[in-house]
């Protein structure tokens, strides 16, 4: 080997440990990215699903008689005038 390539490799050598390093950071983030943007996706399918879910079920309807809250309010309005 010529000296040029025995001093790339001395080189290669001692930076092996900051690359490794690096690559392993590059590595967590990706899969960090990755399980964020995957998380993100399924609360959205879920969401989208729950949605349909209830749209899909029947409106619940009741009736309402308010003709003690209709008198009650006449008497106030009535006694109110008389004053």
């Amino acid at each position: 080997m010529s000296q040029a390539k025995v001093d790339l490799h001395k080189k290669e050598r001692k930076n092996r440990a900051k690359v490794i390093a690096r690559r392993k950071l590059q590595k967590n983030i990706f899969l960090l990215c990755t399980a964020i943007i995957g998380i993100a996706l399924l609360a959205l399918i879920i969401r989208a699903g729950v949605t349909h879910y209830i749209d899909s079920r029947p409106a619940k309807s009741f009736t309402v008689n308010s003709e003690s809250v209709d008198n009650y309010l006449s008497t106030l309005s009535t006694e109110d005038s008389t004053k």
